[in-house]
């Protein structure tokens, strides 16, 4: 076998170096069967090239995981972003908007007040505070001037309430009494010093058209709809 390597019409297949063809011949001599450590040789050289296969792949599995998991990462990165860029979005047309109610709010309010109406505009003003303006100094703004607007309303003494809406009222001449009316055809007398019927509150079969004292306020005339004028 040595015989025959070294005579190879291929150069590339014959002994490279002297110490090759040495390191043949001692194996010889020592009684080994050169076949078998050829083939030893190359099945290890065959295992090395397993492992060295086996290692590029688990490397190559790792890199392509690593660019999996970056792109993935990127991608969520990328969601989040635009969530965040929505959300913004999102408040600033909300805050135009509450700034334009309030806007709206506020210019009602002020025309209820040029017009004495202090309690239309104490309305509108209030509705303007309960928009929560996104602007702090604006906000402490119209705190200040519901205040004020507070302070110059008359006070509320009495209140006066029926069962259904109330469609007038009047007072008496010396302003101790208060007549009122109220779908469907009530009218009630109340004392102008606390929120207590006077007398038993007149029913009527129809509709109250008219309701007065008369000058001295002991009597109420009321005209209504179907039972003419009472007194």
């Amino acid at each position: 076998m040595i015989f025959l390597r070294a005579c190879q019409n291929d150069v590339r297949k014959r002994y490279q170096s002297a110490r090759e063809l040495s390191s043949d011949l001692m194996l010889l001599q020592s009684g080994k069967s050169l076949r078998r450590v050829r083939a030893l040789e190359q099945r290890m050289a065959a295992a090395r090239t397993v492992a060295l296969a086996a290692v590029l792949l688990v490397a190559a599995v790792a890199v392509a995981n690593h660019l999996l998991q970056q792109r993935r990462l990127q991608r969520v990165e990328q969601e989040k972003a635009l969530e965040a860029a929505a959300k913004r979005r999102a408040e600033g047309l909300f805050r135009e908007q509450t700034q334009h109610l309030v806007d709206l709010h506020l210019a009602t309010g002020d025309r209820f007040e040029r017009d004495g109406d202090f309690f239309g505009a104490l309305l509108w003003f209030s509705k303007a505070l309960g928009e929560d303006p996104p602007d702090a100094e604006r906000l402490s703004i119209l705190r200040q001037r519901v205040e004020s607007l507070r302070q110059r309303c008359p006070r509320m003494l009495l209140f006066f309430t029926h069962e259904q809406g109330i469609t007038s009222a009047a007072f008496s001449a010396d302003g101790e009494r208060v007549l009122t009316v109220a779908d469907p055809g009530v009218a009630q007398v109340w004392t102008a010093l606390n929120d207590e019927p006077v007398v038993v509150r007149l029913d009527h079969p129809g509709a109250v058209r008219t309701a007065r004292f008369s000058p001295t306020g002991r009597q109420v005339l009321t005209v209504s709809d179907g039972s003419g004028a009472r007194i």
